[in-house]
């Protein structure tokens, strides 16, 4: 299950910023936040099928079954990112041509699709030009983990990333044990805070195409800090719920934004989404784990200060996510 979750969650990525790009503004946030709806309506579903003591294995297998169907029929409309590296359109049917995503179209040399000697010389330059573009893959995937940018954008997810994983795993538990609330406020307590992120992901687009993505990423890991220092040092648990607005706020384009911004060389996209998207879920697995052994020496409150040094240093890499000026040409550029 993980193995799939990763290989289509990389997919739409590279799919999602190719539309941008083609578009020639900011959406991949909004499909993010169609991610984050996506959670809340399975918890609401996985809570329903609790309370009338519905089978997990029918459960999962009913979920299995949806979830396949829509990614099989999502991933099918899926195109060939036709934009180049220098902004201009990529003709597809060339048998030279490497469009940046996609399927990558095999033609005859010579356009003959009779049989004989011309058929299996076009199958041997098939099969050549296949086993190029594998060792090609893996060069820009080894390339893309030595590539400072991209490393760069893998620290801002982590720290961001961190910051979104925390909130899942601990809100309801600190605004319990750290503030002296009821289970019922601290579960309260998460849902603000996923709707909060959720606001701000469809709401991000809008910004994200009026002041572009260093501003924008600047406030919202400003608000991030701002909403999770209050949290562990709110006197009351009512400034603590209100202070979860600011931190899911904040904590929403970090990944959709880090995600565009690896995306932006549709020649290099793939290996560098899929080299941010580790660092990221690295977050999101090892992250609250390694907060549950800190909280166990200093609470769980202040366990979460490790968050907050994780999102200071997120702060100052933001102009990380800027487009890089070599492809700023470009005649569909997106505002950095």
């Amino acid at each position: 299950m993980g193995l799939g979750t990763g290989c289509w969650n990389t997919s739409s990525n590279i799919e999602g910023a190719a539309v941008e790009r083609a578009l020639g503004r900011h959406i991949m946030p909004r499909l993010h936040g169609a991610f984050s709806i996506g959670t809340v309506v399975g918890a609401g579903v996985g809570a329903l099928a609790a309370s009338v003591h519905l089978p997990v294995a029918i459960h999962l297998s009913v979920a299995a079954l949806v979830v396949s169907t829509a990614v099989f029929i999502g991933a099918g409309r899926y195109q060939a990112d036709k934009l180049g590296s220098n902004g201009l359109m990529v003709d597809v049917t060339e048998a030279s041509a490497v469009p940046g995503t996609g399927p990558i179209p095999v033609v005859p040399q010579n356009g003959d699709h009779g049989q004989g000697a011309n058929t299996a010389a076009a199958l041997i330059d098939a099969e050549r030009a296949a086993t190029a573009a594998k060792r090609d893959g893996k060069a820009k995937i080894a390339a893309a983990w030595r590539d400072p940018r991209t490393l760069m954008l893998g620290a801002l997810v982590l720290g961001l990333g961190l910051a979104e994983g925390a909130a899942g795993d601990w809100v309801a538990l600190a605004m319990v044990d750290g503030h002296h609330s009821t289970a019922a406020l601290g579960a309260l307590g998460y849902g603000i805070f996923v709707s909060a992120m959720t606001i701000g992901r469809f709401a991000g687009t809008v910004v994200l195409d009026k002041f572009g993505r260093v501003i924008v990423l600047r406030v919202g890991a400003s608000l991030a800090v701002i909403g999770l220092a209050l949290f562990v040092f709110a006197p009351t648990a009512e400034i603590a719920m209100a202070s979860l607005i600011f931190w899911g706020l904040g904590s929403a384009l970090g990944f959709p934004v880090a995600m565009s911004a690896a995306s932006d060389d549709p020649e290099h996209a793939a290996a560098r989404v899929s080299v941010v998207s580790t660092v990221g879920y690295g977050a999101f697995l090892g992250g609250p784990p390694l907060l549950g052994l800190l909280a166990e020496h200093v609470g769980v409150l202040h366990s979460l200060l490790a968050v907050l040094i994780m999102l200071l240093i997120a702060f100052f890499l933001t102009p990380v996510v800027r487009r890089p000026a070599y492809l700023d040409s470009g005649e569909h550029a997106l505002k950095g």
